[in-house]
């Protein structure tokens, strides 16, 4: 996590220890650099500046930008910008910094194999995109599901689950009891999905991966 001055060029005012297992950077090191410290050949600064710029209006904006450690080495980051308060005063944007396991929007294509539907990140999280086996798992048209919340797929853990996929991790999640229609014993992958290598945050890819009963008992 950083903190970093809204007005360019954006100068670390505060960083945490961890960020060395990020850049390989002392904190130290970074404090009053720029923010351009991170930034290389194909990174995108003026995407990373507007969503910066944004917390000044109390935006919350989640990016998955490239950016760069000590040896020059191109590393995916997801990026949480959201403003930074000290009491009632705005200090800065504050930037969660991890690294990001989304995958573009070309990408889902390679992941054909199980059923899956594509969502809208922020709420009221609509059905985008449905593929053919998810059709035939659950016998529903893509007029039935496409433009759709996920409120057709019962469940009371969509929330949360799809919350934390949005920290730009893939999450796997058996389903409770209360499963989304008749999937039973799924597994749900949840990976997030950017519009680019340099972009927003805007879907989430949902696999549903049939789990093998256990085995019986001799």
């Amino acid at each position: 996590q950083i903190i970093v001055a809204v007005a360019r060029p954006n100068t670390i005012l505060e960083t945490q220890p961890n960020i060395q297992e990020l850049f390989s950077y002392e904190r130290t090191e970074c404090l009053g650099q720029p923010l351009s410290y991170f930034v290389g050949v194909n990174s995108d600064p003026m995407l990373l500046e507007s969503a910066i710029q944004a917390t000044a209006d109390h935006q919350i904006t989640r990016l998955q930008v490239v950016m760069y450690d000590r040896k020059g080495i191109e590393k995916r980051i997801l990026v949480r910008c959201a403003p930074c308060f000290e009491g009632r005063i705005y200090r800065g944007c504050r930037m969660n910094l991890k690294m990001s396991s989304a995958i573009s929007l070309d990408e889902i294509y390679d992941h054909a194999e199980a059923p899956h539907i594509l969502v809208s990140a922020e709420d009221p999280r609509v059905i985008r995109h449905v593929n053919d086996k998810f059709v035939e798992k659950f016998m529903l048209s893509r007029d039935q599901a496409i433009g759709k919340t996920l409120g057709i797929l019962r469940g009371d853990f969509w929330q949360i689950l799809l919350d934390d996929a949005m920290d730009g991790q893939v999450i796997g999640e058996k389903n409770r009891e209360n499963a989304p229609l008749d999937h039973g014993a799924d597994q749900l992958i949840c990976t997030p999905v950017s519009d680019a290598l340099n972009g927003r945050i805007r879907h989430i890819l949902i696999e549903f991966l049939a789990v093998a009963p256990p085995a019986p008992n001799p």
